[in-house]
């Protein structure tokens, strides 16, 4: 293999974590009219590399070109995530006796089983356009 070919490779392999490690989550359109709406952003941050509040600003930008203002802000809760971790210990004991030919084990399983609820949130944006935005 080339080194073309392995850095084409390497890069690939960049891309795919970094879009695995912010997530499939993106802004997008709760409702909207032609004077308004509420846009909806995984959380209310504006950094590198999802820059959520600036793409939610674009979006309000398309539809209400001549300016808006904003309504309401608040983080809400969409769904719930339930996650269950199940543990399993497996032991064994050897009681034979010393002297003994046959073979006596114990063996033991003790199941731990934990389920977990997370409330899934984003941050919604309400806002009317000022004036006639058509």
């Amino acid at each position: 293999m080339d080194r073309l070919s392995k850095l084409r490779i390497l890069g690939s392999v960049g891309l795919f974590a970094l879009a695995s490690a912010c997530g499939c989550a993106s802004p997008h359109w709760v409702m909207r009219d032609g004077n308004g709406g509420v846009v909806a952003i995984p959380e209310n941050s504006n950094h590198w590399p999802t820059y959520y509040r600036q793409q939610a600003d674009e979006m309000i930008k398309q539809v209400c070109p001549k300016g808006y203002a904003i309504d309401r802000e608040e983080e809400v809760v969409v769904g719930q995530t339930v996650t269950t971790q199940r543990d399993t210990d497996n032991h064994a004991y050897d009681l034979t006796p010393k002297k003994s030919a046959d073979q006596l084990k114990l063996v033991t399983h003790t199941t731990t089983e934990t389920t977990s609820t997370r409330n899934v949130k984003e941050y919604q944006i309400a806002f009317h356009g000022n004036g006639d935005n058509h």
